[in-house]
């Protein structure tokens, strides 16, 4: 039985740098479809494609959304994410990966350790394993050696951890069931703000956009916040806000 090909997104704004990757992807990763191929932030979300599988995106896009708004968009969505840039930076790394991406690769490397990183995104290795995103993989028992730059590092499933047994759940009780998180009810009017404002407008162009004032388009997003406060779910910033709306299907 043939294994289902895994969904790609590319997105960067250098055309040149898009083109290149598309191309190379489509005939080198026989394992992908190529499904989006971007510049702009907004055609990604609105692609009828989205969410694929993976997205591998640029981490210096030129609007204005944070690499933490469009990780956590991505994710909870479903999609796994792959952040690539010419920005190689410990603290940068640092932000890529504790904004959610499964793998960082500079983009001094060739392509297929780009394609290794993203097979990686969507395989993701058991919990506490290290796995560069190129390069060998560390032997059993050992930690292996982080390339400069914390190249090749990856956020590690750590939500696999198994408690000891002493810890688990006491025999005759039943597991605890998941939490259904309660979705807000919001207006068409709302909405419509809540999409531009993820797409990195700010107030005064939402509102210019929408032909209301400013001072409407505060209110509704602190409307919106208070909406998630009192359903258990605080939306205290621009990025938890996005990405609360992206897991409740408002972003379209």
């Amino acid at each position: 039985m043939t294994e289902k090909r895994k969904r790609l997104a590319i997105i960067d704004d250098h055309t040149l740098v898009l083109d290149g990757l598309s191309t190379w992807f489509a005939a080198n990763a026989p394992d992908f479809d190529l499904v989006i191929s971007v510049s702009v932030w907004s055609e990604l979300i609105r692609h009828p494609a989205f969410p694929p599988d993976v997205v591998l995106m640029d981490f210096q896009l030129v609007e204005p959304l944070t690499i933490e708004s469009r990780v956590g968009l991505c994710k909870a969505a479903g999609a796994a994410v792959v952040v690539m840039s010419a920005v190689t930076s410990t603290a940068e790394i640092g932000r890529i990966l504790n904004a959610g991406a499964s793998r960082f690769v500079p983009k001094s490397q060739p392509a297929a350790e780009l394609l290794a990183a993203v097979r990686a995104a969507v395989a993701p290795p058991p919990a506490w394993e290290y796995t560069p995103a190129w390069g060998s993989k560390p032997a059993s028992g050992t930690q292996g050696e982080v390339p400069a730059g914390l190249a090749g590092v990856n956020a590690g499933p750590q939500s696999q951890i198994q408690l000891p047994s002493g810890l688990q759940s006491p025999a005759g009780l039943p597991p605890s069931q998941p939490t259904v998180p309660r979705r807000p009810r919001f207006s068409d009017k709302d909405i419509a703000i809540l999409n531009l404002y993820a797409n990195g407008h700010n107030p005064v162009e939402v509102a210019m956009m929408q032909n209301i004032r400013a001072g409407a388009v505060r209110k509704a997003l602190e409307r919106m916040r208070a909406a998630y406060e009192k359903v258990g779910r605080p939306a205290d910033d621009r990025e938890t806000l996005i990405r609360r709306a992206a897991e409740d299907g408002f972003l379209s």
